[in-house]
């Protein structure tokens, strides 16, 4: 069973501003349904942009080690 988060949750789990969740969704970096007058993220969603970071970040070190 899918689990939605609000723009709220979403902030708190990436540290950012409320705003920056919206943008991001502006920007269709997130995905995110709209219901009535707000926003519902997936946990797969934020799963699916949490181990993108964590991929990124692990490329970089790998970068520093090569050189």
């Amino acid at each position: 069973m899918l689990r939605f988060l609000t723009v709220k949750e979403t902030a708190q789990i990436f540290r950012r501003h409320p705003r920056t969740i919206y943008r991001w969704i502006d920007e269709d970096f997130l995905h995110a349904k709209k219901v009535r007058d707000g926003w519902l993220i997936t946990q797969e969603e934020v799963d699916r942009i949490l181990a993108e970071a964590e991929l990124e970040h692990e490329d970089r070190a790998t970068s520093y080690d090569t050189v």
